[in-house]
């Protein structure tokens, strides 16, 4: 029998969505080594992303799909 939903990933993947949206931020001309702030925020988020993902993948992945059947 399956484990029981886990709603973390989710609520995971709101935040990464929220901050996605950066709205805080839209009206700054700032550069950063070269590049546009919000150029390098949005290349920190994509690291973020992935690492969240890594973890749900890991984490939260439901284990009684990858085994084989008996029969």
């Amino acid at each position: 029998m399956p484990r029981q939903t886990q709603l973390w990933p989710l609520g995971v993947l709101l935040v990464l969505l929220i901050l996605f949206f950066n709205f805080w931020m839209w009206d700054r001309d700032a550069l950063v080594l070269g590049l546009p702030i919000n150029l390098l925020y949005h290349m920190g988020l994509c690291v973020v992303a992935t690492l969240a993902m890594a973890v749900i993948v890991r984490r939260a992945w439901p284990h009684h799909l990858d085994e084989e059947d008996s029969e």
